[in-house]
Parts: structure tokens; C-alpha cells; sequence
């Protein structure tokens, strides 16, 4: 879902708006609204984090949509800034989850599996946006994404402890000995 974008953010940049200089922004923008989330999840613990953090994650259609429709470089922008802020929000909300659901001596196995499935497959979604694009084109490849990040992370709301993004074990302590 995220593949696409980045593919084609710097040929769009180019084409569109005439320069790749809206590319280099469009990404520091992104970078700006992960820095603003992650300082606002500093101060706030959301009661539903499954909730926010899937609905922050489709916030990411923004991208894809605004590539293909943004009226001016400046509203790409403001689609970067927003879906920064939203994946660095459905980021944390996760990652905050998974230390305090997954027992210790299997954290560093889930968490492996977590970044390989997340940033290791990423190469194929990449290599399949040119080949994809020359089939249907960059309109369609942009459109399925941003349809598939609005319809997946909501769905998984339906998964039993996802809005709470809860598991039906007994939470980790971390402090004092194991009970007798």
C-alpha cells in the first residue's frame, strides 16, 4: 500500500509540479508529522488504541489520493504532513502494544517478524509498481492503494482485542518476583 508512493512520488513530483524539489519536501513533510505524533503520543494515552492507531494508519490514503488529485504542490504537502502524523501514530500505538502483550522470551522473535513483514517485503511492493503501472497505470495502481489502506486497518478492527489492542493473556510485570 505504501510502495506505490514512493515509487512514484519522484516521477509525479517531476511531472506534476514540474520539479523534483516538491519530492524532497513531500518527504520532509511526512518526516514533520511523524516528529508532531510522536510528541503528541508522548502526553496521550488514547482509552482505544487499536481504534486510533488503525484509523490513524488509513489517514496514509491521503498520499496516494493526494498525488493524483492535489490541486497544488502545497495540498500534496498537507496530504504528506497528515499521513506522517497518522503511520507514526499507528507506529507507536503498536509497538506500545507489542512490548506489553508479547512475553519476554519471545519479544525479539515477534519483533524480527514485525520489521521483516513490515519494511523486508516492501522491495516487492516496489518492484511491482513499475511493471503494475505500465499495466493499468499510475492512476489505478494509486487508487488501489490508497483503497486498500482505507478498507484493511478498519477491517482489522474486527479481530477480537484489536481496538484495544489487547490479547486475552495476563499483562507483563515488570517489577518484583514471580509469584509462588
Amino acid at each position: 500500500m505504501i510502495a506505490p508512493s514512493q515509487v512514484l512520488l519522484p516521477v509525479l513530483s517531476r511531472d506534476t509540479f514540474g520539479s523534483f524539489t516538491a519530492y524532497g519536501t513531500a518527504l520532509a513533510c511526512y518526516g514533520a508529522g511523524g516528529l508532531v505524533s510522536s510528541v503528541t503520543m508522548m502526553a496521550w494515552r488514547p482509552r482505544r488504541p487499536g481504534v486510533v492507531a488503525m484509523c490513524a494508519m488509513a489517514s496514509y490514503a491521503l498520499v496516494p489520493l493526494g498525488l493524483l488529485y492535489a490541486p497544488s504542490v502545497w495540498i500534496l504537502f498537507c496530504c504528506y504532513l497528515v499521513a506522517g502524523f497518522g503511520v507514526e501514530t499507528y507506529a507507536l500505538c503498536w509497538d506500545v502494544a507489542m512490548y506489553r502483550e508479547v512475553p519476554d522470551h519471545l519479544i525479539g522473535r515477534i519483533t524480527s517478524l514485525a520489521w521483516l513483514s513490515t519494511f523486508g517485503l516492501m522491495p516487492f511492493g516496489q518492484a511491482l509498481t513499475g511493471p503494475l503501472t505500465d499495466l493499468a497505470g499510475d492512476g489505478a495502481v494509486l487508487l488501489a492503494a490508497a483503497g486498500l489502506v482505507l478498507v484493511i486497518p478498519p477491517c482489522l478492527l474486527l479481530v477480537a482485542g484489536m481496538p484495544h489492542l489487547r490479547g486475552t493473556r495476563t499483562p507483563r510485570t515488570t517489577s518484583g518476583p514471580p509469584p509462588a
